[in-house]
């Protein structure tokens, strides 16, 4: 079985199901992140990769219209709790590794969480189709290290790594416009994140 049927098979099933459980309540202290970003960047049009139920699209669409938001998870229960929770913003069904959509279609493309469950073999490929799609800017909110480092998940191995996110992005020549923490205080889990630009 291949890495990425391995990785998506996880989050497609029960334990992506209890994620998203788990995850119904995101702080609304994450607003004012997203009012930071949409304030600073202006982007007029956004693709979350890995959106689980909505929740950070939810707080940008206050910034920006709902309409020109968008979404990609691969957990059916994910989706259907985005859509009843943000019925303006598009939600679709798909994969990272083949987003459907043209190359550079979004001003900015995010993952929050989802570059960490990705295994470094696999990684460049989902990075890759990111910046395919980004047309000005690519922003990663994930846990960070200076190198890839495997940290132990729910009983999984090869689930969750801590890695230089940035310096990947960077790597495939993007170039490094702002970076920080963003605790529990900001509504994150003591996450750094990178916005980069193409």
């Amino acid at each position: 079985m291949s890495r990425r049927v391995t990785e998506e098979a996880l989050w497609q099933g029960p334990f992506g199901d209890a994620y998203t459980e788990r995850n119904l309540r995101i702080s609304s202290k994450r607003t004012q992140f997203w009012e930071h970003i949409a304030l600073i960047y202006k982007p007029t049009t956004v693709l979350e990769v890995g959106c689980n139920y909505g929740a950070n699209l939810r707080y940008l669409s206050q910034f920006l219209d709902p309409l020109d938001l968008w979404g990609i998870d691969i957990n059916d229960r994910a989706l259907q709790e985005a859509r009843e929770c943000t019925p303006k913003v598009n939600f679709v069904r798909a994969s990272a590794y083949d987003l459907p959509f043209k190359d550079r279609m979004f001003s900015l493309v995010f993952t929050a969480g989802v570059l960490i469950h990705q295994h470094p073999s696999a990684l460049p490929s989902v990075m890759n189709e990111i910046v395919r799609c980004a047309g000005s800017y690519v922003l990663a909110v994930e846990y960070a290290d200076e190198s890839f480092v495997e940290v132990p998940y729910r009983g999984f191995a090869e689930a969750l790594y801590r890695g230089p996110f940035g310096d990947a992005y960077r790597k495939l020549g993007l170039m490094l416009l702002e970076t920080g923490k963003l605790g529990k205080e900001d509504g994150f889990d003591d996450c750094t994140y990178w916005v980069l630009k193409r």
